[in-house]
């Protein structure tokens, strides 16, 4: 009966956060990866395609790149391909299909979630340390928010920790059939990241000491290897179209890219920015250790300990019982890919996402800690309920963090990483926060167009791609150069007083906090008047349109650090020319330079429209060119153009020239 009540509890609580989940998962902006990890899924959907049917008739994929060309096609696409196939099956909208991609990923967090409390139970022997398994993993501020758009480091967490649970139930009780199965969850994972190699080495590890201690026959222990090794090469090459034409040589190339990330930026770290390349060796052990629950992280260095004394004490067996086995597989797991990184000095993205992977098995180790605490103070009544008290009132402080933060649980850091954060470290490096700035500036200004500048790395023109047509419909993203009604900024690499260049003639509009720290805020415009005077056209611009626009050149002017060119816009018709169209693109005037010879180079200035051309009227602009650009007695060339829509001079308009010398360093030719 007492073991069905436990049943019943766990199923209940887990119902119930399935429900949460369900219901509050729309209520996410979009992260600024999402883009590309969708795109990556439909690129590898269509080369799926090609390669089955010889073609493709779908809409979205003949529109995204072939693999060949793509230049994450060694990214893993194991959750990613039928995520897009399910998409395109059910031709979801673009704001919807990232809102099922949010779903989508949510459940594969509680399918992870659901394994470690399977695992915890069966290591500690209690469905109540399970328990504490899942809520360590569920109540982790970070890790429940980023369940809900990181479709990468969150699933490929929670796939890791159902690799851990079929690991325990294969060494527990070897046999084919787990194997199989382990060997199919294992490559599941490394066909997320590639990192899940980590999975095969421990199996195989752990198989060669249970064989050593003559736990289980030699001959057996090769066999099952073979099946397992057998299972999991054969799930890794079916799930990663890459690996298709040259299964070793490109898995070779994948694993060779994954220890050389493709990212050359800098984070803020610790007040200073620094470079990815060149991060301390600090760097993971502190950000683990600031965005962690101090509690969770006091648990798993007992329960580390623990396991380090278990060894010892098994002397040259490694491990006595299962539950040491698990737990030395634990802390091998966890400290081995952190090791690993801090010697190779890998290069790292914001914060440790790229290592949440190792999230479970530091869990497991806490409950290890928890396990063993709860073993010393349960013999005593007073002292029992001390500790279910602290740990009812921990549990408490979690919820109300995550609730009073929602949707920003992403940007949570803990005691140990010190006031004011933004100043510190970057928060919203996913740009979460930009959604709930935009929409409140379009539900606070009525205006027919809304035009908005990025004061940091903030990204919103992925953020657009998630909001409400009735949002997406009043919005205009600009260039920073113009005089925007308001500057939205997460301070994502912004250091500390930088924002005082936004205060000369704009006022805070709208600031959202998280336990007292500014997370992302938006100024004003002091004065409309000196604001970008833009309007949005009822729809596209035909090619008689365009054709009543006039692209002229004016003076040249030299400055010291450019050469400035005067562009007269002038409008033939008697409307005014809206510098946004129908279509959502907003209209910029672009250049490049032709030789001598003739030869044209490529079109690569641009300058946004800041303003409307007048009716019957002329807009005056100046675009500035660098020192040193465009050949020798040539010709700069100007156009008009909308991007995905023309170019003014393929529907009949006249493109601007005027001769053209450099000025300052050497030439450089088109």
């Amino acid at each position: 009966m007492k073991r069905t009540i436990e049943k019943g509890w766990v199923a209940a609580l887990f119902g119930l956060y399935l429900l949460l989940g369900v219901a509050i998962h729309g209520s996410y902006g979009i992260s600024w990866d999402e883009p590309l990890t969708r795109l990556n899924g439909l690129v590898n959907l269509k080369h799926v395609s090609q390669v089955f049917t010889g073609t493709v008739s779908n809409k979205t994929l003949q529109e995204v790149p072939d693999l060949a060309d793509w230049p994450d096609r060694d990214y893993g696409v194991a959750f990613e391909l039928p995520l897009a196939a399910v998409e395109v099956a059910l031709g979801l909208e673009e704001h919807r299909a990232f809102r099922f991609r949010h779903l989508a990923t949510f459940f594969a967090f509680a399918l992870g979630v659901a394994a470690l409390y399977q695992t915890a139970s069966a290591v500690r022997g209690s469905r109540w340390m399970g328990l504490a398994a899942a809520l360590m993993m569920v109540l982790s501020p970070r890790m429940f928010g980023e369940s809900f758009f990181n479709s990468k480091d969150i699933v490929f967490m929670s796939a890791c920790a159902a690799a851990i649970f079929t690991m325990h139930r294969f060494l527990r009780k070897p046999s084919a059939g787990l194997a199989l199965l382990h060997g199919a969850v294992s490559a599941f994972a490394i066909d997320i990241r590639v990192m899940g190699v980590v999975l095969p080495a421990l199996t195989l590890g752990a198989l060669l000491v249970t064989v050593r201690n003559r736990d289980l026959g030699r001959w057996r222990g090769v066999y099952l290897a073979g099946v397992y090794l057998l299972s999991l090469c054969a799930v890794v090459y079916a799930l990663f179209p890459y690996l298709w034409p040259h299964p070793l040589d490109n898995f070779l190339a994948v694993f060779a890219n994954m220890s050389r990330f493709r990212w050359n930026g800098e984070v803020m770290y610790l007040g200073e920015l620094v470079k990815a390349q060149n991060l301390p060796w600090h760097y993971i052990p502190v950000w683990i250790g600031i965005s962690t629950p101090i509690p969770f992280t006091a648990f798993m260095l007992l329960g580390a300990g623990l396991t380090l004394l278990g060894m010892w004490r098994a002397g040259i067996r490694l491990w006595a019982t299962d539950a040491q086995r698990m737990d030395l597989l634990c802390l091998a797991l966890l400290v081995g890919p952190i090791a690993a990184v801090i010697l190779l000095k890998s290069v790292l993205y914001d914060g440790w996402r790229q290592l949440y992977f190792v999230y479970p098995a530091f869990v497991l180790l806490a409950v290890r800690g928890l396990d063993a605490c709860w073993g010393v103070v349960r013999a005593h009544r007073g002292a029992r309920w001390a500790a279910g008290c602290g740990l009812a009132a921990l549990l408490v402080y979690q919820v109300h963090w995550i609730v009073q933060a929602h949707p920003l649980q992403n940007v949570y850091l803990n005691a140990l990483a010190g006031k004011p954060w933004n100043e510190r470290f970057d928060l919203d490096y996913w740009g979460l926060g930009n959604r709930q700035a935009l929409e409140y500036i379009l539900d606070h200004d009525r205006s027919p167009l809304v035009t908005v500048n990025v004061g940091s790395r903030a990204e919103l023109e992925t953020t657009y791609q998630m909001l409400a047509p009735k949002y997406r419909d009043r919005l205009a993203i600009v260039d920073n150069a113009m005089p925007a009604m308001y500057v939205l900024t997460n301070y994502r690499l912004v250091k500390a007083g930088e924002d005082s260049r936004w205060l000369k003639d704009r006022d805070l509009f709208y600031r959202k906090e998280v336990s007292g720290q500014t997370i992302v805020s938006v100024y004003r415009m002091r004065d409309p008047a000196m604001a970008m005077r833009l309007s949005r056209s009822e729809r596209p611009y035909t090619a008689d349109e365009i054709r009543q626009v006039t692209v002229s050149l004016g003076k040249r002017t030299e400055l010291p650090d450019r050469s400035e060119v005067e562009v007269l816009l002038s409008n033939a018709s008697d409307m005014p020319f809206s510098a946004v169209s129908g279509s959502g693109n907003q209209l910029a005037l672009t250049w490049r330079f032709r030789s001598a010879a003739g030869q044209p180079g490529e079109w690569e200035g641009r300058l946004d429209l800041p303003e409307d051309i007048p009716p019957r009227g002329t807009l005056r602009l100046n675009i500035g060119i660098e020192p040193g650009s465009g050949p020798e007695n040539g010709l700069l060339e100007v156009d008009l153009f909308q991007t995905g829509q023309f170019w003014a001079h393929q529907v009949g308009g006249r493109i601007a020239t005027m001769p053209w010398r450099p000025r300052g360093p050497a030439a450089r030719q088109p």
